[in-house]
């Protein structure tokens, strides 16, 4: 007997208009750059995600996120006011930024704490 998997998805929008492309754990998920990224089907837990812009690209952005079962994470690619590229988080109301491998985690864990109260 197989049990059915309950995926998760993944968007991201820039908020410039900077055409991106995405990688997760180092599987590149499109071939073309683009505004606009869904990741359907992702199982559940903590990824690297990488972000690579057309117009700059010797340079790679990981971020690190935690993805809830059967459900979806939706963020805005943008430049904070230190000129830092972040994902905000579109439902959650915070920032995450590159290369911070427990920010995202913890944050996570805060608004599931706050939302269960």
């Amino acid at each position: 007997i197989t049990k059915a998997q309950n995926y998760s998805y993944l968007y991201i929008e820039s908020n410039n208009k900077n055409s991106f492309y995405i990688a997760i754990d180092s599987n590149r998920y499109q071939r073309h750059f683009n505004t606009l990224q869904i990741v359907p089907e992702l199982i559940e837990g903590p990824m690297m995600l990488s972000i690579q812009l057309q117009n700059q690209p010797k340079e790679t952005y990981n971020f690190y996120i935690q993805m809830p079962p059967a459900s979806h994470r939706s963020f805005l690619l943008e430049k904070n006011q230190e000129n830092q590229w972040i994902l905000f988080d579109l439902e959650r109301n915070y920032s995450i930024h590159a290369n911070k491998d427990q920010e995202d985690i913890e944050l996570f864990k805060s608004f599931q704490l706050l939302r269960s109260k």
